[in-house]
């Protein structure tokens, strides 16, 4: 078990410093290039540490000895007593030199034989209170294996992977609950057949069915198994409602859903990484990036000057969402 942990420890941290890497060279890289090369990167971490591979040993850069156990020492006084205890002890002892319990010495006279019975009673009580003090002062030692350690840690990982799976599953299956009930067949025909003609330009067989909701302000994508675009009921011109269908369907073909969930679920396990959790925010924007990209390829400037006001249109009103879902912004 402590070996498992401390491989996942390993690759969590590679992880990260391929994350920081990434993040140094994006600024200078995506101005030359598209983040298509950022988007591959977040795929691949993730499909490894979700598929962890144990590398060979001879591949090992950081080697990291586990000791078999590791003790705690928590000290019971404080340091004014345990000065104290330390001159008791000095002070009794001294007084011990050259005596022995229950003898006398020769030059005691036999007339003080009861007083120096006494006198060795109450050096031997002092020994008892001494010893008792020094006792009670004495640090505690606690002995934990490392097998033991690594259980705990494993079961608080195991709640933690519980607590946001179910919140993920959860989430995606009220939101997508609450989406359906408002979800209605599409009525207008002019825009059913844009959009059945906007699916064979982009050579797609099995399109998502298009449906209208009046719960929305912003369109989206949504459904694993019966996915379909949801528009809202009015606020789109003709050229605004291309631009967004055909952005939805980009991210349909790409099948963004998936690969938004593949990043749930990475951060659902790995939740302790800070570092995921921003590559998961990054890799959420780059997708939207990336189809803003095939959206405006070959256009003229006036498209891309609608396009950029529908942008900031939906960014002002757009609608969120708990579940897994691409919407247009």
């Amino acid at each position: 078990m402590a070996d498992f942990l401390l491989y996942i420890l390993k690759m969590n941290l590679l992880a990260a410093a391929v994350i920081l890497l990434t993040a140094a060279l994006s600024e200078s890289m995506t101005r030359k290039y598209s983040v298509r090369w950022k988007y591959r990167i977040w795929l691949i971490l993730a499909v490894l540490l979700l598929l962890p591979l144990h590398l060979p040993e001879r591949w090992t850069v950081v080697k990291i000895q586990i000791p078999s156990s590791f003790t705690i020492r928590t000290e019971s006084s404080s340091p004014m007593e345990t000065a104290e205890l330390q001159q008791d002890v000095k002070g009794t002892t001294a007084a011990e030199t050259g005596e022995t319990a229950g003898v006398l010495p020769p030059s005691v006279p036999v007339s003080d034989a009861a007083g120096t019975s006494q006198t060795i009673s109450q050096q031997v009580s002092t020994d008892s209170q001494t010893a008792e003090r020094e006792k009670t002062a004495a640090p505690l030692v606690y002995r934990i294996t490392v097998e033991t350690a690594a259980r705990v840690a494993a079961a608080a990982w195991m709640a933690g992977i519980l607590f946001l799976g179910s919140k993920t599953v959860l989430g995606m299956h009220l939101s997508g609950r609450l989406l359906r009930r408002w979800n209605v067949a599409n009525w207008d025909h002019y825009l059913e057949r844009e959009y059945q003609k906007l699916c064979r330009q982009m050579e797609l067989k099995h399109a998502p069915r298009l449906m209208r909701n009046s719960m929305l302000t912003t369109p989206l994508l949504m459904g694993f198994f019966q996915p379909c675009i949801c528009v809202p009921l009015t606020g789109y011109t003709a050229e605004e409602q291309e631009l967004i269908l055909r952005h939805e369907l980009c991210h349909f073909r790409r099948k963004d859903l998936w690969y938004k969930l593949l990043l749930n679920i990475l951060c659902a396990v790995y939740w302790f990484n800070p570092a995921l959790w921003w590559m998961k925010k990054e890799a959420e924007r780059d997708i939207e990036f990336l189809c803003d990209e095939t959206v405006m390829r070959d256009r003229s400037v006036s498209d891309r000057m609608l396009y950029n006001r529908l942008l900031a249109k939906t960014a002002a009103g757009k609608t969120s969402s708990a579940g897994i879902t691409t919407s247009f912004n």
